[in-house]
């Protein structure tokens, strides 16, 4: 008998279906992964099994026993743990502590008990302790056991999170991409701690956009609409027609070269086309995970060295043989104010359209508005004086040092991008601008004016405003409360809690935005949001910047950052280790590598 059986699951929320008629079976002892795009219904999926929505239709059975219906809380009972795509930790407490309150439901709840501290009581604890800290072990956090949650970086809190499901001593755990948001240091530890899971006993249920990872540790694979359309031929033939003709024109010896790219475009249909039957015969048990990643990782290797081939050979052969007139017959061509896909015409009605479609679609895609907006354009600022600088910026977190000697400026109506890995200090750096965070060694400038000592709320009223990471609303208090913004699209008594993901940051970025900032800072503002949402977010972000408004931007998703920056930093471990234009980040190789994955 399966450990679960899912049988035609379905869940509507108005119109949209979410989840349709989902089956499967997972045997005890297995890693059972769910791949598929955002939106797909993949972390809907483990709300259902898990308890959080009750399903549409279909059933669920735990060992045979129906559990449809059933109280997050029951299930936890009955073996079944999970963890979040968004950090779900207490984060004024210390990481042993957290661990311990993952055991609460072995805990012996007679409350005379507990308040009179019965010695059953306090031996109880001990042992809590103990089997916590052997957690922290498992998971490699042997050395943050009081380490406060707050103070430790995003890859350690993601560790953190699995140990705190452990500690329920699940048979059954659903790990919701455990690996989003990590640099690849930081997903292959959790990729080897999801293999000791699995070796331990205890059958994992997987949901990762990391394809190496799903197919590293997967025993059996369900997809969800994964690969379900792709355009016939993706690349745009501009590119053949033009590009490629005045290349062979002025340079004849790259032409089979560019034979074999221009067969590499005409092919690109038929390759998603296989690797979308090879995933639904992983589906259906006829053919192994390995097989499937050995012809995705194919893939991938063919596709970067298409794209290395153009960008390193291509590229500077053009700008070094074309002459000024293929150069205008190249750019007539791809910026025709009346060109179906690239004229300026379609482009701007295309912004505007996504954007009302994103603010009136329902809430599990979109921002579930009531109207849709309007989103203004505008020219890009002009280079002006420093507004920011910092000088030799360091601050600690008890004995751990977290940024060291950090020296920046932001120019007026400049968009500066903070990027790095996961613990390098961007965050610390952004709550140390704003005052949160105490500095120990350095000086900040602001407009010409020292405000090194100045208290958070001072350096809002000179104009630096956060959206801090994870948004941080005000969940109990109405919309209204937290921004008194009355053109909001929302009804403005609504409990702010109750928004969804991507309501919520626009909520945040409103919140700083009343402060009428000199000086943004963004955290992470894209963190947990599905694509469709990425790319508003990066919009509003766009108009804010053409609206003048200088923006100190850290962001996970590097690539999307440094395009819309002027300038960027790259931040190793709380110090400044490149700095350069945006465009300049991005072509660098050292870059590319570690942030960009090419």
């Amino acid at each position: 008998m399966a450990l679960l059986q899912v049988n035609q699951l379905s869940i509507h929320f108005g119109g949209v279906k979410a989840v349709q008629n989902v089956s499967f079976s997972i045997d005890a002892g297995i890693v059972y992964a769910v791949i598929g795009p955002n939106g797909a219904g993949k972390t809907t999926l483990f709300n259902l099994i898990t308890g959080i929505y009750t399903p549409t239709g279909g059933t669920i059975e735990l060992d045979g026993e129906s559990i449809g219906g059933k109280t997050p809380n029951e299930l936890a009972q009955r073996g079944v743990a999970r963890t979040f795509q968004n950090l779900q930790i207490c984060m004024n407490m210390s990481a042993i502590e957290n661990v311990m309150v993952g055991a609460h439901l072995r805990l012996d709840r007679n409350f005379f008990k507990a308040a009179l501290r019965w010695p059953s009581i306090r031996r109880r604890d001990d042992e809590l302790r103990r089997e916590a800290a052997a957690l922290m072990r498992f998971v490699g956090l042997q050395d943050d056991l009081q380490a406060r949650a707050d103070s430790m970086p995003y890859g350690a809190l993601k560790r953190l999170e699995i140990a705190c499901a452990l500690a329920m001593k699940p048979r059954l755990i659903f790990l919701d991409e455990p690996a989003a948001g990590l640099n690849t240091k930081e997903t292959q530890d959790v990729d080897a701690l999801v293999r000791r899971v699995a070796d331990s006993g205890i059958t994992v249920v997987l949901v990762e956009h990391d394809m190496k990872m799903v197919m590293n540790l997967s025993d059996r694979i369900l997809v969800l609409d994964y690969i379900v359309q792709f355009e016939e031929r993706l690349h745009y033939p501009k590119e053949d027609e033009f590009l490629f003709r005045c290349l062979r024109l002025r340079s004849p010896e790259v032409a089979s070269t560019l034979d074999s790219l221009a067969q590499h475009h005409r092919d690109t249909g038929r390759r998603h086309q296989t690797l979308r039957a090879a995933m639904t015969a992983v589906t259906a048990g006829e053919m192994s995970g390995a097989a499937l990643a050995t012809q995705l990782r194919h893939f991938t290797v063919d596709l970067k060295s298409h794209i290395l081939t153009e960008e390193k050979q291509l590229l500077p052969l053009a700008h070094k043989t074309l002459l000024t007139e293929d150069w205008l017959e190249i750019n007539r061509a791809f910026h025709d104010s009346s060109d179906p896909i690239f004229g300026e015409v379609v482009q701007a009605e295309f912004r505007e359209l996504y954007h009302r479609i994103v603010s009136v679609a329902p809430e599990s895609l979109g921002l579930g508005g009531k109207s849709e907006g309007h989103l203004p354009g505008g020219a890009s600022p002009a280079q002006a004086e420093v507004l920011l600088q910092v000088q030799g910026l360091e601050s600690c977190y008890g004995r751990i040092k977290a940024l060291k000697g950090i020296s920046i400026e932001v120019r007026r109506g400049e968009t500066v991008a903070l990027v790095g890995a996961n613990g390098a200090g961007k965050t610390t750096f952004l709550r140390t601008l704003s005052g949160v965070q105490p500095m120990s060694v350095g000086r900040i400038f602001f407009d010409g004016e020292d405000i090194s000592r100045l208290r958070p709320d001072k350096r809002m009223r000179r104009g630096i405003c956060q959206s801090p990471e994870g948004r941080q609303v005000f969940g109990p208090l109405s919309i209204e409360d937290n921004l008194r913004l009355g053109a909001y699209t929302q009804p403005r008594h609504q409990v702010a809690g109750t928004l969804s993901g991507g309501q919520q940051q626009m909520l945040a970025i409103g919140r700083a935005l009343m402060g009428r900032p000199r000086l943004l800072l963004l955290d992470e503002p894209s963190m947990g949001l599905a694509p469709l949402l990425v790319q508003e977010v990066f919009d509003v972000i766009k108009t804010l910047k053409s609206q003048g408004i200088t923006i100190l931007l850290v962001e996970h998703n590097a690539l999307a950052a440094l395009d819309i920056a002027d300038r960027g930093y790259v931040l190793e471990t709380g110090s400044v280790t490149l700095t350069g234009t945006g465009t300049e980040l991005v072509r660098n190789d050292l870059v590319r590598v570690a942030y960009l994955g090419m």
